[in-house]
């Protein structure tokens, strides 16, 4: 739980906490070792514990079992070193030290980790979606100025990034964020279409998502080609078939796509550039959770 100090079985503050707060270190424990923190020095860069520290409410150990040694020993090497030491990131241990770094308010550690994500997201469409599922994990984090760059570079690599397995991976919200986007970089509204239904039928609990997700499919700049292709893309599938073939056959379906047409051209024709904004409000306009 990303911001409390205090989350039960995330970041547990031991009974043995000192009453007069006298004591110069503390004990960090981890599964498998134990670290050492001088007190000042952790509360210079981590600003729960200086509060802690000016309420005299410090305990002696911070029990961190719940997460990787790895990601433990790092935060404490990057303590120990004053913060100048590069932080020892890697993608093995970045949710947690991400979360780590949260929870303790962390800032400077916190902007290593932003600045590795971003650099590596950069260079490796893996690590995109390695990201995004960490990032998913917290609306706040998805939400961030962190989170809202990598859906960026996401979508500006769309065509290399739903090609890679582990696509299929992301979660719902964050797919929603890329297939509702008007500037994803496909040559045609099929090869979208046809990323969102094997994203689909990757898991079968995902059926129940499938109207959320093809709603973003214009089926109106399908071909009757790419219409069968389709269906004969969903029938290889059977876990989602039927699904599929009703909702891309609703009504409201095709409503979108043809209120979406026609506000396009009434705009259009009095000059205003506004695809995305027309394509979203249609979409709102006629979601079946407010019809």
């Amino acid at each position: 739980v990303i911001g409390s100090a205090t989350s039960p079985g995330v970041l547990r503050l031991m009974a043995s906490a000192a009453s007069s707060g006298g004591k110069k270190t503390v004990v960090i424990r981890s599964h498998k070792n134990n670290f050492v923190l001088e007190v000042d020095i952790f509360a210079k860069y981590s600003d729960v514990i200086k509060k802690l520290q000016q309420a005299n409410k410090l305990p002696a150990t911070l029990d961190l079992s719940n997460y990787a040694v790895t990601a433990v020993s790092t935060l404490c090497d990057f303590i120990n070193d004053t913060g100048r030491a590069n932080a020892r990131i890697t993608t093995l241990v970045l949710g947690d030290l991400m979360e780590l770094s949260g929870i303790l308010q962390i800032g400077v550690l916190r902007q290593k980790i932003d600045r590795f994500v971003i650099e590596s997201a950069e260079n490796s469409p893996r690590f995109v979606i390695h990201a995004l599922t960490i990032l998913c994990n917290s609306r706040d984090l998805i939400e961030s100025q962190l989170g809202q760059r990598i859906v960026d570079i996401a979508a500006e690599d769309f065509g290399r990034i739903s090609k890679i397995s582990s696509f299929n991976e992301i979660p719902g919200d964050v797919v929603l964020r890329l297939f509702d986007r008007c500037d994803l970089p496909v040559e045609s509204e099929y090869e979208l279409a046809e990323v969102a239904v094997k994203w689909l039928a990757s898991k079968p609990e995902r059926v129940q998502q499938a109207y959320r997700v093809l709603r973003c499919i214009r089926v109106t700049n399908l071909t009757v080609d790419q219409r069968k292709q389709l269906d004969a893309l969903s029938s290889s599938m059977p876990q989602c078939n039927a699904t599929v073939f009703r909702s891309l056959r609703s009504e409201n379906m095709h409503m979108l796509c043809k209120i979406h047409l026609l506000l396009q051209e009434l705009l259009v024709s009095k000059n205003i550039l506004c695809t995305a904004i027309t394509r979203n409000l249609a979409l709102f306009a006629f979601d079946s959770k407010s019809l």
